[in-house]
């Protein structure tokens, strides 16, 4: 009984860790495609305008699928180039999505080692 709760814990973990990994990747590409339409400074082009999402006329879904693929590529820490802050703004964010991408792998990461651990101690 005691392992199948143990288990049943373990996978509810997991789930939640997943949960919180999409939630926060929406909530941050949301925060991305936001910053990428708002017009700081009339001189510089932002990611937005450089992606030529106003002449081309891109669905919002397009729109957003390219923001997931930013904001995931920075999660992960590699970034391709294709997509890049350009204003004072969009760095500000694209280094907050940058550090918060890092913490929560780095809670995920703990977070299992914690659980190995755990279970060779009991």
């Amino acid at each position: 009984m005691l392992q199948r709760k143990k288990k049943s814990s373990s996978m509810s973990r997991l789930l939640f860790n997943v949960y919180f990994c999409f939630a926060f990747l929406h909530l941050w590409s949301c925060v991305w495609l936001i910053t990428g339409r708002l017009d700081w400074t009339r001189d510089t082009a932002g990611w937005y305008r450089m992606a030529k999402f106003d002449m081309l006329g891109a669905t919002w879904y397009e729109r957003y699928m390219e923001s997931v693929f930013f904001t995931c590529s920075t999660f992960a820490g590699q970034g391709f180039g294709n997509i890049i802050p350009t204003t004072n703004f969009e760095w500000f964010v694209d280094t907050i999505i940058n550090l918060l991408g890092k913490s929560a792998f780095g809670m995920i990461f703990v977070d299992f080692i914690m659980e190995f651990l755990m279970r060779d101690l009991k």
